[in-house]
This record gives C-alpha cells, structure tokens and sequence, in this order.
C-alpha cells in the first residue's frame, strides 16, 4: 500500500497566512515608530471668530470639545466648554495643553453653534511651526475663521 503525495502547497500557503496576520499586526506599530519626533507639549490658546455668510458677527451660545488623537487611532484628553461669543463674534475657550511626539499626533478641535459645526486639527508640524514663546511657555494661539451658512444654505 502506498502512502498519500505530500501536501507541501497547503502547509506552505498556511503558513504565508499566518505570516500576513503578524504582519499586519505590527504594521500600525511601525508606522507609529517610524514617524516619531521630539517631544513637544505647548498650550493651545484657540479663538474662533464666527460670522454669518453677511459678515455679521455670530453672537449666541458655542460649545468647544478638544481632544488628542494618537497615531495609533487612540483617543483621549477630550475636554468640552460652553460659553457664548462677544459682540464681536469672537470666542476663546480655556487653554489646553496637549503632548504631541509624532507626526501622525493631532489636537482635535471643534466648535458647534447650534445647527452648524466648525472643527480644526493641528497636527504635529503645524503645532510645531506655530508655537511661540509667550511669558516662558511655549504657546500655539491661533485663531480660526468660522463662516455661518445663510438661511437654507447646507454646510
């Protein structure tokens, strides 16, 4: 009696399988890895300036959430305010201080004014290119140009 033909093909194209899963594992990882920098954790002074689509100041209620996005997809440090624009339309939330050591690290930031919402992400370089020593700190103020939508208009 003879034996069964080896199945060589079959454990080989396992194995590959089993070599994509782990690969796929640590890519995020060592995209991760691959994109890190030095350090920084300035304070993120943000003013939205809002006005309607006629150039009129927003004058009404806002509400801010900022939170830090990671390379790795995690999210966390997410902090929400409330509060109302000047006259002017103007409104500066509280000062937030975020790490950011790689270039995929980004601050999230959005402003809701009741049907519309605005958002701003400051990603590694441009929190880098904008910071600013104020008062021995490093500072990112910045200030963000929201434009409200007429009556009807989508956004």
């Amino acid at each position: 009696m003879s034996q069964p033909p080896c199945r060589p093909s079959l454990l080989f194209a396992l194995a590959l399988v089993a070599l994509a899963f782990c690969a796929c594992e640590t890519s995020e990882d060592d995209a991760c890895k691959e994109s890190e920098k030095t350090l920084i954790e300035p304070l993120f002074r943000i003013t939205w300036h809002i006005t309607t689509s006629t150039g009129s100041p927003y004058v009404g209620a806002v509400e801010v959430t900022s939170q830090k996005h990671y390379c790795d997809k995690t999210v966390k440090g997410t902090f929400v305010f409330q509060g109302s624009t000047s006259a002017e339309g103007y409104y500066t939330g509280p000062t937030t201080q975020y790490k950011l050591e790689n270039e995929k690290d980004y601050v999230f930031y959005q402003i809701t004014t009741g049907a519309s919402v605005f958002s701003h992400s400051y990603y590694y370089k441009e929190a880098f290119t904008k910071m600013e020593l104020i008062d021995l700190e490093l500072v990112v103020e910045d200030t963000i140009e929201c434009v409200l939508p007429a009556p009807g208009e989508a956004r």
